[in-house]
C-alpha cells in the first residue's frame, strides 16, 4: 500500500488493496482503488471504544462478543463511470472480524438532461426510501452486501490492519502533541 505523502506506509503489506490519503491533522483516513472500472472510496474514521460510542450498529446485529471491542466507522463509496454509486456507511469490528453494514443509498445518474430538477428530487426520494428500509435488512442481505464490499477489499484482514495503523497513528499524534506541550511548559 502506498501513501501520497511518503512510499510505503509503515505497518501495512506492499500487496494492500487501496492507496491511503493522509491529510494531515485530521482524525480520518481515505483508501482510494480502482477496480475493473470502478472508483471505491473508503473513508474510515479514527477508533472509538464500543463503551464511548452512540449505537451506530442495529442492535439485532450485534452480540455479547462486540461489546468491549474497538469500532471503525466506515464509509464505503463505489462509484461506477456513468456516475452512479453505492454508498455504505458500516462500523467494523476488527477484533472479531465483523463488519455490519448500518445504511445504504443509491444514487443514478440522471435520465435525460443533467441538472434537472425532477430528476434530483426522484433520487433524493429513492434515497429516504432505501434509508428507512435499511434498518429492515435481513441477514441474507446483510451477508450478500458484505460480500459486495469484500470483493473490493473491504474485508476483515483489512479492517484489521487499518485498526492497527489506526492504533499506531493515534500513538504518534499524542507523543507529537505531549512533546510539544512539553515544550512550551520548558519556556522560560
Amino acid at each position: 500500500m502506498r501513501s501520497r505523502d511518503s512510499g510505503l506506509v509503515d505497518g501495512i503489506p506492499s500487496d494492500f488493496p487501496f492507496e491511503i490519503l493522509k491529510e494531515e491533522g485530521l482524525k480520518d483516513i481515505t483508501l482510494t482503488r480502482s477496480l475493473k472500472g470502478e472508483q471505491i472510496e473508503v473513508v474510515v474514521s479514527m477508533l472509538k471504544p464500543d463503551g464511548d460510542e452512540e449505537e451506530s450498529s442495529d442492535s439485532r446485529y450485534t452480540s455479547d462478543e462486540d461489546e468491549g471491542d474497538s469500532s471503525m466507522p466506515l464509509m464505503v463509496t463505489v462509484s461506477k463511470a456513468d456516475g452512479s454509486n453505492l454508498k455504505f456507511t458500516c462500523t467494523a469490528y476488527p477484533d472479531n472480524g465483523n463488519i455490519f453494514i448500518d445504511t445504504l443509498s443509491v444514487r443514478l445518474p440522471p435520465s435525460g438532461a443533467m441538472g434537472h430538477e425532477e430528476d434530483d428530487r426522484g433520487f433524493s426520494e429513492l434515497d429516504e426510501t432505501l434509508q428507512e428500509a435499511r434498518s429492515e435488512l435481513d441477514d441474507n442481505l446483510q451477508e450478500t452486501f458484505r460480500k459486495y464490499l469484500e470483493l473490493r477489499g473491504v474485508t476483515p484482514m483489512n479492517m484489521k490492519l487499518l485498526h492497527q495503523y489506526l492504533i499506531s497513528k493515534d500513538i504518534l499524534c499524542n507523543q507529537l502533541w505531549l512533546t510539544k506541550l512539553r515544550d512550551f511548559v520548558k519556556k522560560d
